[in-house]
């Protein structure tokens, strides 16, 4: 029976119709709802229209947008950094908000996740802040040297000095020798000093730095030859998984990339904020605004997922999907166009 109405699908003529009752129900001619298979297998019509509970509202301005978002582009930009003060404040805010909708499952996710994060993020490395904050203080240092290098009272005894504290800042940078030999080299005619004084200068820094380089390459190789020979038995599976090219965890996120997905604290953010706080970022928060389904139904995590990849596609047309918001009627941008969303203004009763 279920087959041969799926089949009568395939044939409608020109008088036969689908109707969508309720968002995502439909029924045929003969007042059959359709079951998910046959939905999936004929052309049904899908309601676009704006629910009745909607119309009327306070749109939110392109400002309050702008503003929103540039605030949770930052609240991203900390959670990035891996910091406790900032990802365990914001855990707890949206456990918070799960439990005020009754929510205990997601609530728990929340509160899981966080304690989760709470012996992971440790683990994670840091040495990209701790190079930024490395080079800052380099760049210091060698520019007080040099500036106290070239003046009118620095005499060799000076100058060997600062071209010490030149010399132990340059060895470690990716600078070839004739490039700090020429950095040098022009530092010196600035000084005081005698071309005969400059040259003796010159050979005793450019002989520290070469033996401390030919030192650190060699203590490299005993340490790869070290980590080379260590047993496997010592590495666990978690550096194996870390470690190895071939993972599934580096295959997935390969597929992702080539997609277009940046896989992150952005997508994770508004896909979870989006959905699981009422259409409410901390940014749309403080703004007063928060998205809306056309139909004025909760967005689902698999609609927020896709809304927040309509991000990527606004950058992907020079902007001008997110600047369409100035002259389209319900100011959609094009995250918008793509999940069938709004975003409205909530501090305000309707405006007609």
């Amino acid at each position: 029976m279920v087959e041969q109405h799926c089949m009568s699908l395939h044939n409608f003529d020109g008088t036969a119709t689908i109707t969508e009752t309720t968002p995502g129900v439909y029924i045929d001619l003969n007042g059959q709802q359709l079951t998910s298979q046959q939905v999936r297998e004929v052309v049904t019509p899908h309601d676009f229209t704006v629910a009745n509970a909607l119309v009327g509202r306070s749109l939110a301005k392109p400002w309050r947008r702008g503003v929103a978002i540039a605030l949770d582009g930052v609240l991203i930009a900390l959670l990035t950094s891996g910091s406790f003060l900032f990802l365990l404040p914001v855990a707890a805010y949206l456990a918070y908000r799960c439990h005020l909708q009754h929510n205990n499952r997601r609530r728990n996710i929340v509160i899981a996740f966080a304690l989760l994060s709470l012996f992971l993020l440790p683990l994670m490395p840091g040495e990209t802040d701790e190079r930024s904050d490395y080079n800052i203080k380099e760049g210091v240092l060698i520019t007080t040297s040099a500036i106290a290098l070239t003046s009118t009272e620095c005499n060799a005894e000076c100058a060997d000095k600062q071209l010490e504290n030149i010399s132990e800042q340059l060895r470690g940078s990716k600078l070839t020798d004739d490039e700090i030999n020429s950095m040098i080299t022009d530092l010196l005619e600035d000084s005081i000093l005698t071309p005969a004084e400059q040259t003796v200068a010159l050979n005793k820094a450019m002989s520290n730095i070469k033996q401390h380089r030919q030192q650190a390459a060699q203590q490299a190789t005993d340490k790869l030859i070290q980590t080379t020979t260590q047993s496997e038995a010592d590495t666990s599976w978690w550096q194996k998984l870390a470690q190895s090219d071939h993972s599934v965890l580096k295959w997935l996120q390969g597929i992702l990339t080539d997609l277009g997905i940046g896989f992150g604290w952005a997508v994770v953010y508004f896909t979870v904020f989006i959905s699981w706080n009422g259409g409410q970022t901390l940014g749309k928060a403080c703004m007063a605004i928060k998205v809306v389904q056309l139909n004025n139904t909760p967005l689902t995590l698999w609609q927020a997922f896709g809304r927040q990849g309509g991000y990527s596609a606004g950058f992907a047309t020079g902007l001008l999907g997110f600047i369409q918001i100035y002259w389209d009627p319900n100011r959609q941008a094009i995250q918008d166009k793509v999940a069938d969303t709004l975003v409205l203004k909530i501090s305000t009763e309707n405006k007609y």
